[in-house]
């Protein structure tokens, strides 16, 4: 899976120039001819490659490579693993994932109390909507009760 095959073709080389005032970064082909020195092709091959430049176990700086020789220590050498193995990078997206889980977990909490009164209310509304209708055919069964006792006292005196 080259990087941009038709430009490069089949090596492409990175070459860093550090001086006493600046540094650059070239990229060439395998012919050893000059192609780009824009940073942004350099993060495009970083990116395409997935290359992790904070693993010490693809690129190892000056610092991190003398600490680690120069440490005897056990401790030093695990987080030098725990790092490299990318478990470090694990562990800190899920401890962002924990943090993002308590705050919404929270959240639905506070939620949740805030729509517990607000069934209440809805129930209790549910339950005077029933009264009414109730009412309502109450009241129209005594208009109807009340045309049939008018229309019995006209049978009474027609009679």
């Amino acid at each position: 899976d080259a990087f941009k095959p038709e430009i490069y073709g089949d090596t492409l080389i990175i070459e860093r120039r550090i001086s006493d005032s600046s540094s650059s970064t070239v990229l060439k082909n395998h012919q050893g001819k000059k192609i780009s020195n824009r940073r942004e092709e350099l993060r495009e091959l970083v990116e395409h490659y997935n290359i992790d430049v904070e693993n010490p176990c693809v690129i190892m700086s000056q610092d991190n490579s003398r600490e680690f020789l120069h440490s005897g220590n056990d401790k030093d050498k695990f987080k030098f693993f725990y790092k490299a193995t990318l478990l470090q990078q694990v562990s800190d997206i899920l401890q962002c994932v924990d943090t993002n889980l308590k705050a919404t977990n929270a959240l639905v909490d506070d939620l949740e109390d805030k729509i517990k009164p607000m069934e209440k209310e809805i129930s209790e509304l549910v339950e005077k909507i029933k009264n009414m209708e109730q009412f309502e055919e109450i009241h129209q069964q005594l208009q109807h009760f009340k045309k049939k006792l008018a229309w019995s006292w006209v049978y009474d005196v027609d009679r």
